[in-house]
């Protein structure tokens, strides 16, 4: 763990956060499928689904603000014999736990299981494709080049998909109109690959974190999330109504909605006064952001083993994602905590 004074106290704090809010996406997922549709429910389970969207691409973003600073301490040989290395570690050893918890029936679907890991760990996949871009993503947040590349990014990785896929489903049947179709087939015939995906965010992260906004534009980019979560929502709920079957398409990382979300959320906390935090809370808040990966890992295991001990019948299944939340992110960060504790643990699985 990086000292007290080399930590980005607001970084930390979102990392925390950020968690907490993919756990609740994976308690939320199912209920938005398993709660009536329009129903008050849904809609209350939808809004809490939509207001944890940001979640991943902050990820992407703080690691990009600790990577990519000019004084970063991060080098080629430690990025890969380091970081990437612990990732790879972390999922050979938790994808064994996962597969040999489901049990699979031969051996082929074991390696199978093993090899693919559990549906969370895609995650890890695209970490170690950022990571290795790492020198190369530098190089651009570190030139001129930088606000051409994430105004090529805004374009590609997050306008132009929204408007010719999912603004195109909200204004008329998106398969059957040619107009739209025949746009979004020749929208792929770009390749603009280079600033597609997470290295968007991940470049977005670092301008955000190196640029110091006036009030008024701070506050402006502040309002952004609730206008984000308030998209995410209706869009959401539009088109499942229309399709009459829940609709993801809204809930995706690369929408204009969750977008703002993400870039709302991470000025809130970059401009948070927290100069005063005392130094002992400083301390506890570094243990539990640098446990955040260890929490990531394991809470699937803990959520289910949570619900089969405890399935609290009799409680309406809307209420039990708000139960089972506390439960299974507290349970998972003891977990985690102590096995930071151990130092070959920290560096290989956790």
């Amino acid at each position: 763990m990086k000292n007290e004074s080399q930590r980005i106290l607001y970084l930390d704090l979102l990392r925390i956060i950020s968690i907490m809010a993919v756990l609740m996406i994976h308690l939320e997922d199912s209920m938005i499928y398993s709660l009536p549709l329009g129903s008050l429910e849904w809609d209350i389970s939808a809004l809490v689904f939509s207001a944890c969207r940001w979640a991943v691409p902050i990820f992407f973003m703080i690691s990009g603000a600790l990577f990519l600073r000019k004084d970063s301490e991060h080098s080629l040989k430690e990025i890969y014999s380091h970081n990437i290395f612990h990732l790879i570690t972390a999922f050979i050893f938790w994808s064994l736990i996962y597969t040999l918890v489901e049990t699979p029936e031969s051996l082929y679907f074991f390696a199978q299981k093993w090899i693919r890991g559990p549906f969370h760990f895609w995650f890890i996949f695209s970490m170690i494709s950022i990571y290795i871009l790492i020198p190369i993503l530098r190089s651009i947040a570190n030139s001129k080049a930088l606000d051409y590349y994430l105004l090529l990014g805004g374009i590609f990785t997050i306008f132009l998909p929204t408007c010719l896929e999912n603004i195109g489903i909200l204004l008329s049947d998106f398969y059957q109109n040619p107009v739209f179709n025949s746009l979004y087939t020749d929208y792929h015939k770009l390749e603009m690959y280079p600033v597609l995906g997470y290295s968007f965010y991940f470049i977005l992260g670092y301008k955000l974190s190196v640029t110091e906004f006036r009030k008024s534009t701070s506050f402006a980019i502040k309002i952004l999330l609730p206008i984000g979560l308030i998209l995410t929502w209706l869009f959401s709920k539009y088109t499942s109504l229309q399709n009459g079957q829940v609709d993801e398409r809204f809930f995706d990382y690369f929408t204009f909605n969750v977008f703002l979300q993400s870039i709302g959320i991470f000025e809130s906390f970059r401009a948070m006064p927290l100069k005063k935090v005392s130094s002992e809370c400083r301390k506890i808040i570094a243990t539990i952001s640098h446990s955040t990966f260890g929490v990531f890992l394991i809470h699937i295991l803990i959520k289910e083993f949570i619900r089969i001990r405890l399935p609290f019948d009799g409680i309406p299944m809307f209420f039990k994602p708000f139960i089972y939340w506390p439960i299974v992110y507290f349970i998972s960060l003891i977990i985690s905590i102590l096995l930071n504790k151990v130092t070959i643990l920290r560096k290989t699985i956790v």
